[in-house]
């Protein structure tokens, strides 16, 4: 896959712009605040419409303006596609693809893959279970069609649920919705399972070529309950109506489930270093990113929001070493890149939401 143009109008700083992205890398240079991981942002927009900065639109738009427009052109398998997002408050988001509206995300989500790495990827060793499910949850259901319809209908019917619970108006309609939560839950199940499975060698083979060495790094999925046939879900879910009700809330299930991403000495948020969560991250992202190629058959666009500088010598070469040559990489920083890999790069200066090319002779 490859992004060949970007048009964007009235998006965070960014009154507007109209970039070409030629083959090969592109590197955003610029000050804190200039407008590149905005850039970045509205780039990572293709991959599901949803920003890896902030869960709502409204801040998309620039101050001022009622809506925000960006215009993407992508190359993917030799075809040429065009890609038009508009959104506003209140009036939602209008996608057209080669002018044809795009109504399901489900029917959209391996189109255009992307990863992001970003300083704030931290969280998924710190932060919360929210945080490893948002990630995992886009994940897999980039690679599988159904897993986001099933992830739907859970949530949908979880919703239902816990409004029962928290008014306690009709609590005899509780199992109503036991069957269609438990064949949602059931499914979720087993492909956050099996695929976590199948992830876990590919984290541990990244990891020992970012760090040098082996330190046993393990990504290992926690349910939040025992349960894992339909059956299952329905008979915990019966048993635990009494608490849920005094709780008002749904306390087991998928929406509880989490991923501990461990090494050799435990829990790496508790035993592991600065360093080693650091690296950790970055396989899993890089391993993530490994895994799309494999199963939509298309390389995803890797997106690094000032991090590239903060590698060592080492990790930065086991990262070039493990991306695909193939991988059209959009990076920000404030200084030069330094130690850019093989690949030619396309410069942009950044400031003040605008986007100058480089001048000739100038370095990464």
């Amino acid at each position: 896959m490859r992004l060949r143009a970007c048009h964007l109008e009235d998006f965070r700083n960014i009154a507007s712009a109209r970039l070409a992205f030629p083959t090969g890398g592109v590197f955003l240079r610029g000050a804190n605040g200039q407008g590149k991981s905005n850039l970045l942002e509205a780039i990572g927009l293709l991959h599901a419409f949803r920003s890896f900065r902030s869960p709502q639109l409204r801040p998309l738009i620039r101050q001022g303006s009622r809506q925000a427009r960006i215009f993407y052109r992508a190359e993917v398998d030799g075809v040429t596609h065009e890609v038009l997002f508009e959104f506003q408050p209140g009036e939602g988001r209008r996608i057209l693809l080669d002018g044809e509206p795009v109504e399901r995300l489900s029917d959209w989500l391996a189109r255009f893959p992307s990863v992001v790495l970003a300083q704030a990827d931290l969280s998924l060793v710190r932060g919360s279970p929210a945080e490893r499910r948002r990630l995992l949850d886009l994940h897999f259901s980039t690679t599988h069609p159904d897993y986001y319809r099933h992830l739907r209908a859970y949530h949908r019917a979880l919703r239902a649920r816990n409004r029962l619970l928290k008014d306690r108006s009709a609590p005899g309609l509780l199992r109503a919705y036991h069957r269609p939560l438990a064949e949602a839950a059931a499914r979720l199940r087993e492909v956050r399972e099996r695929e976590t499975a199948r992830l876990a060698p590919v984290l541990a083979s990244v990891f020992a070529g970012i760090a040098g060495r082996e330190e046993g790094p393990e990504l290992a999925f926690t349910p939040g309950s025992t349960a894992r046939t339909e059956e299952d879900f329905v008979a915990m879910w019966d048993e635990q109506r009494e608490r849920d009700l005094a709780l008002r809330s749904t306390q087991h299930g998928p929406h509880r489930d989490d991923w501990t991403l461990r090494l050799q000495a435990g829990a790496a948020r508790t035993y592991g270093s600065d360093g080693q969560q650091r690296n950790l991250v970055l396989a899993l992202k890089l391993g993530l990113h490994r895994d799309l190629a494999e199963r939509t058959g298309r390389t995803p666009l890797l997106l690094a929001d000032d991090v590239l500088g903060e590698l060592d010598p080492d990790r930065r070469r086991a990262f070039w070493q493990w991306l695909p040559e193939s991988c059209q990489v959009f990076a920000t920083g404030t200084e030069d890149l330094a130690h850019p890999g093989a690949r030619e790069w396309t410069v942009y200066h950044v400031k003040g939401g605008t986007f100058a090319p480089n001048e000739a002779g100038e370095g990464v």
